[in-house]
């Protein structure tokens, strides 16, 4: 194994490229950020392309190994050549970034796919889980402020977003504060209904009590649909069997984090990786 310091005034990684004998095996480590690693990617994949021969693996940090492909030893001495990148600034040169790493480090032609909005990243479903806790006409059906509280931080454990999708429209009940633990809300947005729905047909699930958003979630996700029961049981508004419902009288702790752990299980939610 040989390890290449980043310092290619004299040979770039192409030129030892193209001495490399047939199921050689080199290791690019890139010790950086998403947006660097996002636009250099296609530069792995022109490598790849220009020598079939030889494999070519990349290493990421900053747990970037849960998007892209990564090798795990930065030491493996299977390897042939280990090169470590700088990743150049490129500021005032008038040059982008990706480009000069190609220029003073690879040794090739930026490819044109690194110079555009990519197309290669994975398709992860919307990690944003709409969340609604008031009820504008009945507030006895409301989330009791520990239990909504409970359940914000179970959606937060699951590793998905919460979103309160409460917006303060025409009918507007002033009895609807905003809990102190909610951190992301639509209420100081302007009241849109085809916003209310875009949001929640786009989320990757809902959960909330007896209310119009519900019914709209009903609608478009119905599997993806938690119903918080309070006196006014589902089948009020739904037979749909594929809605779920849960009892918050008395909560029952960590019922919302399993209904998302199983949606994240059956969609395989974070094992898509290029």
């Amino acid at each position: 194994m040989i390890y290449i310091e980043p310092y290619y005034s004299d040979k770039k990684i192409n030129d030892y490229l193209l001495d490399m004998k047939p199921k050689s095996r080199i290791l690019i480590t890139f010790a950086h950020g998403l947006g660097d690693t996002t636009l250099f990617y296609p530069v792995v994949m022109k490598l790849r392309e220009m020598y079939p021969h030889i494999t070519i693996d990349l290493w990421v940090g900053c747990d970037q190994n849960t998007v892209w492909i990564s090798a795990d030893d930065i030491k493996d001495e299977s390897y042939d050549f280990i090169f470590g990148l700088h990743y150049p600034l490129s500021e005032g040169t008038g040059v982008m970034k990706v480009d000069k790493c190609c220029q003073t480090e690879i040794g090739i032609k930026c490819p044109l796919s690194a110079t555009v909005t990519p197309d290669y990243l994975p398709h992860y479903p919307n990690p944003i889980v709409a969340v609604h806790f008031n009820c504008t006409s009945g507030p006895q059906v409301n989330c009791s402020y520990d239990t909504a509280k409970l359940i914000w931080n179970e959606i937060i454990d699951t590793g998905l977003v919460p979103l309160e999708v409460h917006y303060k429209h025409c009918f507007h009940n002033p009895v609807n504060e905003q809990f102190n633990f909610v951190t992301s809300t639509v209420r100081n947005c302007q009241p849109n209904i085809q916003s209310l729905i875009g949001i929640i047909r786009n989320c990757f699930a809902f959960v909330g009590v007896s209310s119009g958003p519900v019914c709209v979630a009903m609608s478009c996700m119905p599997s993806r649909t938690l119903f918080l029961e309070n006196g006014i049981t589902l089948n009020h508004f739904s037979l749909n069997k594929e809605v779920k419902e849960i009892s918050i009288k008395n909560y029952v702790h960590g019922s919302v984090f399993r209904f998302l752990s199983d949606l994240i299980i059956r969609d395989n939610f974070k094992e898509w990786r290029v």
